[in-house]
């Protein structure tokens, strides 16, 4: 029985020119995971009337229930936002290439996909921002 049989779904293969596209493109996810985690901890500061700097010099672990959950969100923001600059450049043609050859799903389905996990990641870090503003010293 393989894995089509009992319903998983493997992985499949990508070409040279897409991976390689791909980790060039890496980068932007950084900056966007970056700016994701920065821009979190500087509106919880700005609601709890102090610094970031102020958040992040402490010497406990609460400032991980900030960064955690929105570096979670910002991989899939860096992703999807990977994907737009892929599509709405030539470099789409390689992925629309790559597509094809290897019968993945294309750019609709993937950042779809993508959107429904930010979604997910964007609830969990406002209740774990909540839970911050309510219950870390400061």
């Amino acid at each position: 029985m393989n894995n089509a049989d009992r319903g998983l779904v493997s992985m499949q293969t990508s070409t040279t020119s897409g991976r390689t596209l791909r980790f060039c493109l890496m980068p932007v996810v950084f900056v966007i995971v970056f700016l994701t985690v920065a821009g979190t901890i500087k509106v919880v500061a700005g609601m709890k009337g102090v610094s970031a700097q102020q958040i992040l010099k402490t010497d406990t672990l609460w400032p991980l229930w900030i960064m955690f959950p929105s570096f979670v969100m910002g991989v899939f923001l860096g992703l999807i936002g990977m994907n737009l600059l892929a599509r709405l450049t030539p470099l789409g043609r390689v992925f629309d290439r790559e597509c094809a050859q290897t019968g993945r799903h294309g750019f609709a389905q993937a950042t779809l996909q993508l959107t429904w996990g930010a979604l997910g990641a964007l609830l969990l870090t406002a209740l774990s921002c909540a839970i911050y503003l309510c219950l870390a010293p400061l």
